[in-house]
């Protein structure tokens, strides 16, 4: 019998699969693509914009969303920035 995953433990005929090797393969962090909910300092995250467009670089990600609830992070991402994974940060004068 195949390891279930705590993931996979719902009852739902994880152990007969496991029996038979069809459980499903679980996602790992390399599956991941980017992130679309996270928070700056600007609205109670701990990192800046640049900090989360550095990590999400250096991460693999192909995009990230900014959540941020507040004015201020608004008028300074359509104004003084602009972020593209594929190229890196680029502040705007």
């Amino acid at each position: 019998m195949d390891y279930i995953e705590p993931e996979l433990r719902e009852n739902q005929g994880e152990i007969e699969a496991a029996l038979k090797h069809q459980l499903p393969k679980i996602i790992g962090y390399n599956d991941i693509k980017g992130d679309l909910h996270c928070h700056s300092n600007w609205d109670g995250g701990t990192n800046s914009i640049e900090e989360i467009a550095e990590m999400a670089i250096k991460m693999g990600y192909q995009y990230v969303g900014i959540s941020d609830h507040t004015l201020p992070i608004l008028t300074y991402l359509t104004s003084r920035c602009h972020i593209d994974l594929r190229q890196g940060y680029q502040p705007q004068d």
